[in-house]
């Protein structure tokens, strides 16, 4: 289900990774630099019409920048939709 996981959804994949399940500033691994230890005690969570967005901008200080891409549960869920839910339509 990993696997899968990570093919299907990535950002939302790598983003509970290094946010979600566990920070990367607990226990970072060696390819963490310190701006993704920085980012994973921000969360940040933007607005971008018609959506918010979870780690919509990339966090950068001297020893390089965060590399989590951006993602939408409503995106994510009209990308799922069709073959979880074809049924289901959101106004």
């Amino acid at each position: 289900m990993i696997k899968y996981t990570e093919k299907i959804i990535p950002e939302v994949f790598h983003w509970r990774n290094k946010i979600a399940a566990h920070l990367s500033a607990v226990d970072p691994y060696m390819e963490d630099n310190s701006a993704m230890l920085e980012v994973s005690l921000m969360n940040p969570i933007s607005w971008s019409n018609p959506h918010y967005y979870a780690s919509a901008f990339n966090w950068s200080n001297m020893e390089g920048s965060s590399n989590l891409k951006q993602w939408s549960v409503v995106e994510i869920f009209d990308r799922l939709k069709p073959r979880y839910w074809p049924e289901i339509e959101l106004k």
